[in-house]
């Protein structure tokens, strides 16, 4: 039924309309759970360091294999919170090197959207950032969820809203209405300092790993969420201009 009839209909034509009911009322809960395990477009950053997938990346290859036992030796009994940050911090670094210096990479470059991951950013960040970051988060529906491990205070303050799409934008897409964002929320931070903030914060670990840039992502995105914060073009000015200082 969706994709015969309503994917394709035009915005606020009757089956348009059935469907924004159902998703924001009795579907909102499978779209959330459809969203949450089979896509990432739901997820939230909630953190600014590397994650835990950059643990233990050992690709300092000394020549000296008695060291290198030496090495794997001292970390046996180490759970992944004694490793802890130092090595994701390093892992990413140590990858870095690899691509560069083993394989032949010239330019290494990370991928961010532009507000932080698909959602913004997570309301955690308003009071803690994550000390060891254990990845990208959804929130449920209450936009609350077990805070992160081992934090630290934040300098940004990140608020957790719904957008209000122009009438123009759902004519032109109107399956916006019942997209991730538009149904769970978006993070956002709508002061330029808290910006400053965010994008140093973001950019700083991936320059001492010895990344040379960044592909910054979901640019229209953010234009499209403007509604209630500001504008669209207001939202877009902002995070691009601070964005572009930073890089």
């Amino acid at each position: 039924y969706y994709d015969r009839i309503v994917k394709n209909a035009k915005y606020d034509s009757i089956p348009n309309r059935i469907w924004r009911k159902l998703s924001s009322t009795v579907l909102k809960g499978e779209l959330y759970n459809y969203f949450e395990n089979e896509t990432d477009f739901a997820r939230q950053l909630n953190g600014f360091l590397p994650n835990v997938k950059f643990r233990g990346f050992e690709v300092q290859k000394s020549s000296n294999d008695a060291e290198k036992q030496s090495t794997n030796e001292s970390a046996i009994g180490r759970t992944a919170e004694d490793i802890g940050e130092v090595e994701s911090n390093n892992g990413l670094r140590n990858l870095v090197s690899t691509l560069k210096n083993d394989l032949g990479v010239k330019r290494v470059l990370c991928w961010h959207a532009l507000h932080g991951y698909w959602r913004g950013v997570s309301p955690f960040l308003a009071n803690t950032i994550t000390h060891q970051p254990v990845g990208n988060v959804m929130l449920d529906r209450n936009t609350s969820s077990t805070p992160p491990i081992n934090t630290e205070r934040s300098a940004v303050s990140p608020s957790d809203s719904i957008p209000e799409h122009s009438e123009h934008l759902l004519r032109v897409e109107p399956i916006i209405s019942w997209d991730s964002v538009s149904l769970f929320g978006v993070g956002l931070l709508s002061s330029r300092a808290d910006l400053r903030t965010f994008y140093q914060r973001l950019h700083s670990p991936l320059k001492d790993a010895g990344v040379d840039g960044v592909k910054i992502d979901v640019q229209s995105g953010v234009a499209a969420v403007g509604g209630g914060s500001g504008g669209g073009p207001h939202l877009a000015k902002l995070y691009t201009e601070t964005m572009e200082n930073s890089v």
